[in-house]
């Protein structure tokens, strides 16, 4: 994992990301660190059991997981641009390095209450096929990695988020839900109009 950190704080661009690193103080994803984590993981797998990495992050009281492959950095919160007419859960867009993206609460897409403002708040910055999207967060805690004999199927009666956005839970000393980003970002024809709209 330190190597991992090492070789993506190396290709860190821009000075509003924050370099990943295995102690949880800021994360960023990166070509190559992907291809390290993969090189990890396929070591995982000769030694026993799939593992997978993920990067964690904070809701409220609870902590969530996405695959590191969808992530690709994590910044600062900037200046947001409000956009008119777009979905409630859509903050606006941001400029991030000269490109134009869109950025969700999460918060707000899983009907959580308003969260205060915070210096630990980041945007979570993760590409779904063309699209780049940018997801507001309380805060990002660390990289970890898990074995799938850690990862327990989801259940409904213990969940604050929508189950269909879950795709497992690790057991962990404080248990971390992990997320499906497609189905997070999934949007209805009429929001995916107003998102493409954002985006451009």
């Amino acid at each position: 994992m330190a190597d991992l950190a090492r070789e993506r704080e190396n290709d860190h661009v821009g000075a509003d990301s924050d370099p990943v690193n295995a102690n949880g103080n800021g994360k960023q994803g990166s070509e190559s660190g992907r291809r390290g984590a993969a090189a990890q993981d396929a070591g995982g797998e000769r030694a026993g059991g799939r593992r997978q990495q993920l990067v964690v992050f904070s809701l409220g009281d609870e902590m969530y997981g996405v695959d590191i492959y969808r992530v690709r950095e994590i910044i600062r919160v900037p200046a947001i641009t409000r956009v008119p007419r777009a979905p409630e859960y859509v903050e606006g867009v941001i400029n991030l390095r000269g490109g134009v993206i869109p950025v969700i609460d999460l918060r707000k897409r899983f009907g959580m209450e308003k969260g205060e403002e915070s210096a630990e708040r980041r945007i979570v910055v993760s590409e779904l096929g063309n699209q780049t999207v940018g997801m507001v967060v309380d805060g990002v805690s660390e990289v970890l990695e898990v074995d799938e004999a850690e990862i327990d199927p989801p259940s409904e009666y213990v969940m604050t988020v929508d189950s269909q956005y879950i795709t497992g839970i690790v057991k962990r000393e404080k248990l971390i839900i992990l997320l499906d980003l497609e189905k997070v970002l999934e949007v209805s024809r009429r929001d995916d109009k107003a998102v493409a709209e954002v985006g451009e």
